[in-house]
Parts: structure tokens; C-alpha cells; sequence
């Protein structure tokens, strides 16, 4: 039995109505955040892009140098919505309520930037790329250093440091954007979770 074919993509803007180029560029780079998260550097295609984004390759060509030039751009756009969530979590919370903050964070970031978390983590397997593993260090460098600072002065236990305990947070991460996708039950589970999450504030108090 033959397969139906795929929908139509849709288009960024109505018929017979062009996108300024701010716009345009915006909309490429939401459609293929999705793209990056679910088939990661190498298996993305400026096909597969212009297709989520409804318009053709020698437009996409036009707002970015390549999908490199996309993929650089998108993997920007997600380490900012990440710090984002983590700063607006918990720069407001002072002592141990911090680290309780930089939990909930997490959560959210698992339940609502996924698809950020799992192009950041991506972008580190980017082989055959200089650029994108340069910007893959960077970008996970200062996320690293995000949550250093977030955990400084956060009723750490004494001797912890914040720079292994603000790394210890970012791997806890990473490894949730490969389990979480993959429907590994343990961390689907909302009694693992959080509980999980309150364990590891717990054993960086003091």
C-alpha cells in the first residue's frame, strides 16, 4: 500500500504577500529550530529546512550563508532562551531557595525548551564543522558559567564549588535532552523528576 504523500508546508506568509526580510529571517528561524532538535546537525538538509519553512532553498540561501549559517544563528537563539529561563527562575530567589529555583528551572526547561536544550547538546557532534564545534564549546562554556554564577553564594555545603556544582547542573541537563526524547521511563516519570531534582539541591546545600 502506497504511502499518502506528505502535506504541503506552510507557506510563512499568505499568497501573493511577501515577508519583510526581518520577518523572514525570524520565521526561518523558528521552523527550523524544530528541524536541528529532531535531526540534529548532520541530518538536517537545507531541504528539510525550506520545507518546514515553506519557501524554497535559494531563499533560505538568502537569509543565511547555508545551513551553517542557520544552524549557528539558531543555536544562538536557543543558548538565549535558556539562560533566559534560568535567570528569571532564580536571580529573584536569595540562600538554599536559589538552588531549589535553578530545580524548577530545569523542569521548565525540560517541559518547555526542549527542543533548545536538545540543539545546544546537538551542536556538540557537529563533525566536519570547525565553526559550529567552536560555537558548540562557546555556547555551552557560558551556559556553564551562567549556572556558576546562579549557584555563588546559594547556601552551597561547605567545600563545594560552585564552578563543579554549576557544571554538575549543565551535565544534569545535557544527558535529560538525550534521555527525555528517547521516552526513557525513569525521567518521563513526574515521581522521578522531581524528586531527582530535589535530591541534588539537597546534596549541594549545606
Amino acid at each position: 500500500m502506497r504511502k499518502p504523500p506528505p502535506p504541503a508546508p506552510r507557506p510563512l506568509a499568505p499568497p501573493g504577500r511577501r515577508l519583510a526580510p526581518a520577518a523572514r529571517r525570524e520565521a526561518l528561524l523558528a521552523a527550523a529550530l524544530p528541524v536541528f532538535a529532531r535531526l540534529g546537525w548532520a541530518g538536517a538538509g537545507t531541504r528539510e529546512l525550506s520545507r518546514a519553512a515553506g519557501v524554497s532553498e535559494p531563499i533560505l540561501y538568502r537569509h543565511f550563508d547555508g545551513k551553517e549559517g542557520l544552524f549557528l544563528a539558531v543555536l544562538e537563539r536557543a543558548e538565549g532562551s535558556l539562560v533566559e529561563v534560568l535567570r528569571r527562575r532564580a536571580a529573584p530567589a536569595r540562600g538554599a531557595a536559589r538552588l531549589q529555583a535553578l530545580a524548577d528551572a530545569l523542569d521548565e526547561i525540560l517541559d518547555r525548551r526542549l527542543v533548545e536544550l536538545r540543539v545546544v547538546a546537538a551542536a556538540g557532534a557537529a563533525a566536519g564543522s570547525p565553526a559550529v564545534l567552536e560555537a558548540a564549546r562557546r555556547h555551552l562554556t557560558r551556559l556553564g558559567e551562567v549556572l556558576t554564577e546562579l549557584v555563588t553564594g546559594a547556601g552551597l555545603r561547605r567545600g563545594v564549588n560552585p564552578a563543579v556544582a554549576g557544571g554538575l547542573l549543565l551535565e544534569l541537563g545535557l544527558g535529560a535532552a538525550v534521555l527525555v526524547p528517547l521516552g526513557v521511563p525513569l525521567l518521563t516519570r513526574e515521581r522521578f523528576r522531581a524528586p531527582a531534582l530535589r535530591l541534588v539541591a539537597r546534596a549541594l546545600m549545606g
